[in-house]
């Protein structure tokens, strides 16, 4: 699937999601793009847009460019891992720690983290925990279990009321912005409603 059509299943899930929520979003919606959804012939239009965790609240790293990065050292090390083919079983569910806006090598991430878990797969029986003290620096929790399945990471991160309030302001001036572009693709007199 490419990206555009990843992009219209997920507005799409959203609008449904809305509707199950009871916002009043009408039947038979036809997709699009400026707005998203246009209903009754052009009569209403909904444009979809999503809410995230801005970089201030994250030392200036935007939080999903953070997670994308911290997933890519998983998959680089589990390869590394499995590349020895007398590697033992191990499935790794892995916290990172805060970066503090700091920026980490990925390969030497990925090595830190190659090393550590080999070096400790044995202790799994048939599981094994370990806090930020014992890890290498940059990670923050991690288990190991010894059986075999995909590594995981996940990521947690606070807002406060501040954050949510730049967010939403920022996401509204940028769509006020496409408001007159939105109104040439419906009939005169439309409806514009923006679903976060």
């Amino acid at each position: 699937m490419n990206r555009k059509h990843e992009q219209k299943a997920v507005e799409n899930r959203a609008l449904v999601a809305a509707r199950n929520a009871g916002v009043p979003i009408p039947l038979g919606e036809i997709p699009g793009e400026e707005p998203d959804f246009k209903f009754d012939a052009g009569a209403l239009g909904v444009e979809v847009s999503e809410l995230l965790r801005p970089a201030s609240s994250n030392h200036g790293i935007m939080p999903v460019a953070e997670e994308s990065y911290h997933q890519e050292i998983l998959r680089m090390a589990q390869q590394e891992y499995y590349a020895n083919p007398n590697a033992k079983p191990a499935k790794i569910i892995l916290y990172f720690a805060n970066a503090r806006g700091k920026k980490r090598a990925k390969q030497e991430m990925a090595r830190k983290l190659v090393e550590f878990v080999r070096a400790n797969v044995h202790r799994a029986n048939p599981i094994v925990n370990f806090g930020a003290l014992r890890l290498p620096e940059g990670f923050g929790s991690m288990s190991i279990a010894a059986e075999s399945g995909d590594w995981w990471t996940g990521e947690s991160g606070n807002i406060t009321l501040s954050d949510i309030c730049e967010g939403l302001g920022s996401i509204i001036s940028l769509k006020n912005k496409l408001v007159p572009t939105y109104r040439k693709n419906l009939v005169s007199g439309a409806q514009v409603w923006l679903l976060l």
